[in-house]
């Protein structure tokens, strides 16, 4: 019993190891050389809550009765919770990075507006000056809006976007009402940059804090040695005299 959940806790660590980007590329089908398709995982293997299963079968398995019933389902449900949760390292910084450059796309953005270009045009020039992921972005959107596609649904799908939220709030608000996006703009650029400054000194604030427990543990047996060793060396040194 033990080595099965061993097992099953192994293949719960190596699905919860697979990130969604990577799970997703293992579903691809793969082209051999003759071009017939390779063998591909099934989805369901690398779904988080398949992984939650294995977490609760191997608790079943080795607590066992009533007990090990629901420790593996409280198991299994931290499980399935906390891969859901993951996100890739490269997706991640891709988004940051996004984040970073966003103030000042939104500062191009409005003024190529104001100085009369199109929006999809505006897009596609500030896309091509920002450049990297944020770039790739931008581009993209004026090139949906340039083939003809709805402007009211481009923005209405970007809304909930973690990175193009102001952007798409404010050309969705202008679509709709005919109202102008740079004051919009510019107050989303501000709002990011305090919001950037205000992260950036809340981790400064931090380092104190996280630089307390290796400097005690540096210090601490360095005056342990220097300090307290001596002092009861030389008490039992006169005490034995």
């Amino acid at each position: 019993m033990s080595v099965v959940a061993g097992l099953l806790a192994w293949w719960a660590v190596s699905l919860a190891c697979d990130t969604p980007r990577t799970g997703r590329l293992r579903a691809l089908p793969l082209q051999t050389d003759a071009g017939s398709s390779a063998r591909v995982r099934p989805g369901w293997v690398t779904a988080p809550w398949f992984a939650g299963m294995l977490a609760t079968a191997a608790v079943l398995l080795v607590v066992g009765g009533t007990l090990g019933l629901v420790a593996g389902a409280v198991t299994g449900g931290g499980v399935t919770w906390w891969i859901r949760r993951l996100e890739p390292a490269a997706v991640r910084r891709r988004r940051e990075a996004e984040i970073a450059a966003l103030p000042v796309a939104l500062d191009l953005v409005v003024a190529a507006i104001e100085s009369g270009r199109p929006s999809n045009h505006a897009l596609e020039l500030v896309g091509g000056a920002v450049g990297g992921p944020l770039g790739e972005r931008l581009a993209g959107v004026a090139v949906r809006l340039e083939i003809g596609s709805d402007p009211v649904t481009v923005w209405r799908e970007l809304v909930d976007d973690p990175v193009l939220a102001p952007l798409a709030r404010a050309f969705a608000r202008a679509s709709r009402s005919g109202t102008p996006v740079g004051r919009s703009l510019v107050r989303s650029a501000d709002d990011l940059r305090a919001s950037a400054a205000a992260q950036a000194l809340e981790r400064a604030r931090s380092v104190g804090v996280r630089t307390a427990a290796p400097l005690g543990a540096c210090f601490l047996p360095a005056f342990l040695l220097l300090g307290v060793v001596p002092t009861i060396v030389s008490t039992f040194t006169s005490l034995q005299l």
